[in-house]
């Protein structure tokens, strides 16, 4: 009902958003692209950001475009290790994991060898996961007698390429078919975003003055968790000023009350 003021339907910032709703800038769809045909190109793929920056958001919308060619199976679980991990993969793979890894390395593998079609594994929050766990999965993609039956993209915060330069794990790095990073959004792209949200939530990109979106702006640094929060809380903020459209004065105030 508070939104009713800007002619919205539904709270224009809401996170996550449907798959149909995602804003796909020049940027993201490049990124997209490139992912997609990570399959055809290896084995192991990188997908960086920093937090707030849709990462997960960008998995989503990769998951979609692999599910005709490929199997697909989702870990936000980068922070087990050891055999938790392997319980993790078995439990999405249908399978009632065995005691020992040894034991549950050769169901994955068993698991592998009878599909028809290659597994794309995609792992978010890697960061956390630890040197021995990601040499677990160079050992799964690196089987011989498996080859191209297992696709596996490791998506996390930019400190995940650090935790790579280990030496010990030279062959994993070696392994990397593409690595890709996910930057924040400029000044056009972040108007064009705040638009389409806009828009799908039924309101104009007038009801924000031109003055707050350059606040906007230059607050968020383009990374769209930071927009979704400051844009929300202006309208809030606007709606409680009883003011029908969101002005500088108003964004400097909310993002002024934030800081720390």
């Amino acid at each position: 009902m508070i939104f009713e003021t800007f002619g919205c339907t539904t709270n224009p910032f809401a996170e996550p958003i449907a798959d149909e709703g995602i804003h796909r800038s020049p940027q993201f769809v490049s990124v997209l692209d490139q992912l997609a045909i990570f399959p055809e190109l290896g084995d192991i793929a990188l997908l960086s950001a920093r937090t707030g920056l849709g990462k997960t958001t960008m998995l989503r919308a990769l998951m979609q475009s692999w599910r005709s060619p490929y199997d697909v199976t989702y870990l936000h679980l980068g922070s087990l290790k050891g055999s938790g991990l392997f319980r993790a993969i078995l439990h999405q793979l249908g399978e009632r994991p065995r005691m020992g890894k040894d034991r549950m390395f050769a169901q994955v593998f068993g698991q592998l060898s009878k599909r028809n079609r290659p597994l794309c594994l995609l792992i978010d929050e890697a960061q956390l996961m630890d040197i021995a766990s990601m040499t677990d999965l160079r050992l799964l993609c690196g089987n011989p007698e498996m080859a191209g039956c297992l696709k596996l993209l490791l998506c996390g915060q930019p400190n995940l390429e650090k935790t790579l330069q280990a030496e010990t794990l030279t062959d994993f790095r070696e392994r990397l078919c593409l690595k890709v990073h996910l930057h924040p959004m400029g000044m056009s792209q972040t108007i064009d975003y705040i638009a389409h949200r806009l828009s799908r939530a039924g309101a104009k990109l007038s009801i924000f003055e031109e003055d707050a979106l350059q606040l906007i702006v230059n607050s968020t640094k383009g990374v769209p968790r930071k927009i979704n929060g400051l844009a929300f809380r202006s309208m809030l903020s606007a709606v409680g000023k009883k003011a029908t459209t969101i002005d500088a004065n108003i964004v400097r105030e909310v993002y002024a009350s934030e800081l720390p």
